[in-house]
C-alpha cells in the first residue's frame, strides 16, 4: 500500500485497491527547549546510513538501490536499527510525481548556463524519490527593546523626515521552521539569467502552510523515505539566532509601518526569551540528485506548493558566448546612442564639406 497526495487513502501499487484511514485529531505535543526530550525517542528498524554524504533514512516499503541524496548506491551493509527522536507532527505530501517532474521541466528551461550534456542526462528524471525531511518547528514568547528610525514622508514633496523611536514589546514567534540535517545544503545559489539571485530554501523562506499540519501518522509514509535529524534542537537553534533576530525585526518594523511609519530602519535590538518551545515535524519534498563529473547535484521540489529550487554545473563555454553577445549589444547600443547625438551634426557638417570638395576636385580637373 502507498500513500496517496493530498488524500487520506492508501493505494495498492498493484492491484490499485484504495484503502481510506481516518486521520485522528489530536494536538500536536509542544517540547520546552529546556527539558530533555532528547531521551525520548523510539526505535526504527530498516534504516539506510549513506556511506557517501551520510544521510540517514528509512523506507516503510523496500530499500533503494541508490541513495535519492547523492545517488550513491546501497548496500546490504548499510542497513541497520536505531533508537531515534519521537515523531511528532507531519505534513502530508499534497504533489504527486508526475507534477513534480512537470515543474522541474519547467525549472529547467531556466539553467541556461548548464552544460549540454548535464541538461540531456538531467532530462531523463529517471530518480526522483519522495522524502520527508525533518525540521525542528519552533514557537517563541520574546521580550525584546529596540530602537528604529521611523520615516514619514512629505504629503508636497519626496523628502522624508526622521524620528527615532526607543521601545521595548513581547513578540510571538509562531511555526519557525529550521533545517535539522546537513544531507541537503541550506541555500541553493542560483545564478541563472536574468534574475542572479540566491534562492533560500531553509526552509523555503518558512513558506510552508503549518495549517496542514498533523499530528505524526505512519500511514502518511507508506511509499515514502524519512530522513532522520542530524541536529538536536539546541544546536539548532542556536545555529538560526540570525534568522530569530530577523523575523523580530520584520516583526517590529510591520507593527509601525501599519500605525505611524511609511518606513523603518532597525538601529539596535536586543531580546531575551521567555520561552521556547518546539515539536520534531517531517515536511514533503521530492529530490532528485546527480552526480555530475565528480559532483552531487540536487534539485528539491516542495511536496506542499510544488516550488522548485536545486543546483546545477555552469559551462564556461556558455559564459564565454554570453559575455561576447552582451559586449556586443552594448557596442551596438553605443553606436546607436553616438548617432542620435551626433547624427544631426555629421549631416550639418558632412554636407557642406562634402559639396566643397566635389565643387574643389571639379576645378582642379579644369
Amino acid at each position: 500500500m502507498q500513500y496517496v497526495p493530498a488524500s487520506t487513502t492508501l493505494k495498492c501499487i498493484h492491484c490499485h485497491t484504495v484503502y481510506a484511514f481516518e486521520q485522528q485529531n489530536n494536538p500536536i505535543e509542544w517540547h520546552n527547549i529546556n527539558d530533555n526530550h532528547n531521551e525520548k525517542s523510539q526505535p526504527v528498524s530498516n534504516l539506510v546510513l549513506c556511506n557517501s554524504c551520510g544521510a540517514n533514512f528509512s523506507h516503510s516499503q523496500y530499500i533503494p538501490k541508490a541513495c535519492p541524496f547523492c545517488s550513491s548506491n546501497i548496500n546490504l551493509n548499510d542497513i541497520h536499527s536505531h533508537n531515534i527522536y519521537e515523531f511528532d507532527a507531519i505534513i502530508p505530501f499534497n504533489i504527486e510525481k508526475e507534477t513534480a517532474k512537470t515543474n522541474i521541466k519547467q525549472w529547467m528551461r531556466r539553467i541556461y548556463l548548464a552544460p549540454n550534456s548535464f541538461v540531456k542526462q538531467f532530462r531523463k528524471l529517471e530518480n526522483i524519490e519522495p522524502t520527508y525531511i525533518p525540521y525542528w518547528i519552533v514557537k517563541t514568547k520574546t521580550k525584546v527593546n529596540y530602537q528604529i528610525k521611523c520615516g514619514i514622508k512629505s504629503i508636497f514633496s519626496k523628502k522624508i523626515s526622521w524620528t527615532t523611536i526607543k521601545g521595548e514589546s513581547d513578540i510571538q514567534i509562531k511555526h519557525l521552521a529550521i533545517l535539522s540535517t546537513d544531507v541537503i545544503p541550506n541555500y541553493f545559489i542560483d545564478p541563472s539569467i536574468p534574475t542572479f539571485d540566491e534562492i533560500i530554501i531553509e526552509p523555503w523562506n518558512n513558506q510552508w502552510d503549518f495549517n496542514n499540519e498533523v499530528k505524526f501518522n505512519q500511514l502518511y509514509t507508506l511509499g515514502y523515505s524519512i530522513l532522520l535529524p542530524q541536529k538536536d534542537i539546541v544546536k539548532s537553534f542556536n545555529e538560526n539566532s540570525a534568522k530569530v533576530k530577523q523575523l523580530l525585526e520584520e516583526n517590529i518594523c510591520s507593527k509601525y509601518e501599519k500605525q505611524e511609519c511609511d518606513q523603518t530602519i532597525v538601529k539596535s535590538i536586543s531580546y531575551e526569551h521567555k520561552e521556547v518551545f518546539y515539536h520534531l515535524a517531517f515536511l514533503p519534498v521530492w529530490i532528485s540528485a546527480y552526480k555530475y563529473k565528480g559532483k552531487i547535484y540536487q534539485i528539491l521540489v516542495n511536496g506542499q506548493t510544488g516550488q522548485v529550487v536545486g543546483n546545477r554545473p555552469t559551462s564556461i563555454l556558455k559564459i564565454i558566448f554570453l559575455w561576447i553577445f552582451v559586449i556586443f549589444v552594448i557596442i551596438i547600443g553605443l553606436i546607436i546612442i553616438a548617432m542620435e547625438l551626433y547624427g544631426l551634426l555629421i549631416l550639418i557638417i558632412g554636407i557642406p564639406l562634402i559639396f566643397t570638395l566635389k565643387n574643389t576636385n571639379h576645378g582642379k580637373r579644369l
